[in-house]
């Protein structure tokens, strides 16, 4: 019977998790280059193994939980990761504005190392870089160096070109780094639309850049709605045998003594 309250305890838990990611995806949902964040769940036991499993899947590791470890004990949040499909691409028409059009990121210089992001949405600080919202520098492979750097453009006439490539002053500046990370599991999202990862390579192909456009958020609104009302049903038939689990606990004890 204790097993069953922490069974309806767990799913409740679970639920809440749902809930805060369903609200975070909403809150974004008008935030260029916002990538909605996933959720599911599995039985505790799954996800526990997985955890300690070396690298199992949690489809994996319920197998293992299920025929040596026999675990029970409800259920828990599965890793999920982040949905990277495509958003919508609007028009701008603002020079400083850039859209992915395909695979790829922008590059941007943090103080805890580059960083990647689908967020076009630029501006230029005093000295003619081009930065994100937060100040970050936009990173570029330099035309006349070849080194990887900020792409510093002076002022908002330039242009940039399909592949990247930055012109301005009569002259090519240098090209921007599209890149995607090593391995997609190491992605890491930090904040709205930064995401880190153990390591990037240079996207060559299967991609196109376009200046005036925003990439907006991959988010439909009416699927997070939906989600956060089948969340509370669920929460609330939870809360229901947790009651019921807790009411039967207490008969039993009063019948005892």
């Amino acid at each position: 019977m204790v097993r069953g309250i922490y069974a309806a305890a767990s799913s409740m838990l679970t639920q809440m998790h749902r809930q805060d990611v369903f609200a975070n995806n909403l809150a974004n949902a008008s935030t260029a280059g916002y990538k909605r964040e996933l959720v599911s769940s599995a039985a505790f036991p799954a996800v526990l193994v997985a955890c300690m499993g070396g690298g199992r899947s949690a489809g994996q590791a319920a197998g293992l939980a299920t025929s040596s470890v026999r675990l029970t004990g409800g259920a828990a949040v599965a890793p999920a990761g982040v949905d990277l499909k495509q958003g919508a691409l609007v028009a701008t028409d603002r020079a400083l504005d850039l859209a992915i059009d395909g695979e790829g990121f922008f590059v941007v210089a943090t103080a805890g190392g580059e960083r990647l992001t689908r967020s076009g949405a630029f501006a230029l600080d005093p000295t003619g870089i081009i930065v994100d919202a937060s100040g970050h520098a936009l990173l570029g492979v330099d035309a006349a160096t070849g080194q990887s750097g900020p792409i510093q453009v002076g002022g908002s006439d330039f242009v940039v070109a399909s592949d990247g490539t930055v012109m301005g002053a009569n002259k090519t500046l240098g090209r921007l780094r599209i890149e995607v990370p090593e391995t997609v599991a190491s992605l890491a999202r930090l904040g709205a639309t930064l995401f880190e990862a153990d390591g990037l390579r240079p996207v060559a192909t299967g991609y196109t850049i376009k200046q005036g456009f925003l990439e907006q958020a991959n988010v439909n609104p009416v699927k997070e709605l939906g989600g956060m009302m089948i969340g509370f049903r669920a929460f609330e038939a939870s809360q229901k045998a947790l009651t019921a689990q807790d009411q039967s606990l207490q008969w039993l004890i009063d019948s005892a003594v």
